[in-house]
């Protein structure tokens, strides 16, 4: 039921983009300090999500979730190659 309704109804359904889907659920797993949050951020930067946009959603975790969490999530993103040039 969760796969079905979390992947099939919630994640296909075309009233948000994916990106906009993904800015969410990072910014929920992010402060609630959830270990699938690793997913997460990679799913958002191979769909695209930029730094810009990524800085933001947890900018956003840090006010409304409490900075700890943000921290940390800032934290596990640079350890995932978040903030890094590439060539």
């Amino acid at each position: 039921m969760i796969t079905r309704l979390a992947w099939g109804e919630l994640w296909s359904n075309d009233d948000l983009t994916r990106r906009e889907r993904s800015m969410i659920t990072t910014g929920i797993l992010a402060a609630l300090g959830r270990e699938e949050l690793t997913l997460h951020l990679k799913t958002a930067k191979r769909i695209g999500l930029t730094e810009a946009e990524l800085r933001q959603v947890l900018m956003h975790v840090a006010i409304y979730g409490g900075v700890p969490a943000a921290n940390h999530a800032f934290a596990l993103a640079k350890e995932l190659g978040w903030g890094r040039k590439t060539d």
